[in-house]
């Protein structure tokens, strides 16, 4: 059973100014950071348990000592009490789908790439038993999150488009220079400010390069995995690449490159792999 974390409600330095997003482990604030006198994006695991602290500050630490342009830029780890959070920059833009395709409804996001009003898209299948349970879950919130961009009206913008699948990539390889795979690169973790940068979040399921990585767990957001990825085979550098694929696809588009239930389309792909 998971032991809830009591709500946090920020620190003497940061005043919590409003809540930016919800994601399974951790809550974004907008906050003021009084110290340094900056608006900063503050997130607060929600999760006390030590398997839950130790995730949280592996993902902070993916990118703590990383300076990239594509890369949101991380802060501080701190802990107050049962508390434990960490601070980034603020990114506000619109998603890369909503950015190269401009007559998609541009509802303005922020450093959490999730809204308080959205489920969160990404499962985590702990043991074969919870999968019945989940599939349905996983559906639904596939078409609740990034999918509900599933099949988009007018046309891609394509100065935009060449300009951000750019900075995308120089991102994605910048990762994976370091040792990481991200394992959840979709629209709504690629945020496109004003100025047309291009910037990378939500690192919570990034794991360490191996030769090549084997899943034990089945994580991501199905729409947007690649099919070793979907069929819990081992992963490597071109499950993020696929990934980037599939929004290309859908930014040339306006449509996913497939549809279907999740765990049916799991196993055609991983069947399709291994006939191949």
């Amino acid at each position: 059973m998971v032991k809830p974390a009591t709500e946090f409600i920020g620190t003497e330095r940061f005043l919590l100014r409003r809540p930016l997003g919800a994601g399974s482990m951790g809550v974004v604030y907008e906050a003021h950071d009084r110290e340094m006198d900056k608006i900063v994006a503050l997130k607060a695991l929600t999760r006390a348990e030590a398997a839950h602290i130790y995730r949280f500050k592996r993902e902070f630490r993916t990118l703590a000592d990383v300076s990239h342009p594509n890369l949101v830029s991380l802060y501080e780890l701190m802990s107050a009490g049962p508390h434990w959070f960490f601070t980034m920059e603020l990114i506000k833009g619109s998603t890369f789908i909503q950015y190269v395709r401009p007559e998609t409804d541009n509802e303005l996001y922020t450093s959490s790439s999730d809204t308080l009003a959205k489920p969160r898209p990404m499962r985590v299948l702990k043991s074969d038993s919870e999968a019945e349970t989940e599939e349905f879950a996983l559906s639904e919130m596939s078409a609740l999150d990034d999918s509900s961009l599933a099949s988009l009206s007018g046309h891609f913008d394509e100065s935009r488009l060449r300009t951000a699948l750019r900075q995308l990539a120089e991102g994605v390889n910048r990762l994976h220079e370091i040792g990481k795979i991200h394992r959840d690169i979709k629209p709504s973790n690629v945020l496109v400010t004003d100025e047309g940068r291009v910037v990378i979040l939500d690192f919570g399921l990034v794991e360490d390069i191996e030769p090549e990585l084997q899943q034990t767990l089945l994580a991501g957001t199905p729409d947007y995995m690649s099919p070793e990825q979907g069929a819990q085979m081992g992963i490597s550098k071109a499950s993020d690449w696929y990934s980037v694929g599939v929004m290309l696809y859908q930014a040339l588009t306006g449509r996913l490159p497939f549809k279907g239930r999740f765990f049916e389309f799991a196993m055609f792909r991983a069947t399709s792999m291994n006939c191949a």
